[in-house]
């Protein structure tokens, strides 16, 4: 059964011509889950859900990241802005070490999304 979607992974899922029942069977998710998360009712929802939906719809994972999720959210009194980098990061731009790679012969992460 389709609903009416009214998050970008919704309106993703939907031209894809897919079902919740099937993207939920694809991701491993349950369907419930799928449904509040396409309903935006999960304020913040795993990356690792996010990850494989855009996988399932051959979609970069940033496509179905809604603009509330991008937001800095305050936790506490303490913190009700992001930190500024330069005074946070103890090391500057370009001498931290290399990050690691994706075994050779396999392509990296980003190749898929």
């Amino acid at each position: 059964m389709r609903t009416k979607g009214t998050t970008r992974l919704a309106a993703w899922r939907l031209a894809r011509g897919v079902t919740q029942r099937d993207l939920a069977r694809a991701t491993g998710m349950v369907v419930g889950s799928l449904r509040r998360l396409e309903r935006g009712e999960i304020d913040d929802p795993p990356l690792r859900w996010l990850v494989q939906c855009a996988w399932a719809l051959g979609v970069d994972f940033t496509d179905l990241l809604e603009d509330a999720w991008l937001a800095w959210r305050a936790h506490d009194d303490e913190h009700p802005q992001p930190p500024q980098p330069l005074k946070l990061w103890r090391r500057a731009p370009g001498l931290a070490p290399d990050l690691p790679h994706a075994p050779q012969g396999e392509p990296a992460p980003s190749d898929h999304l």
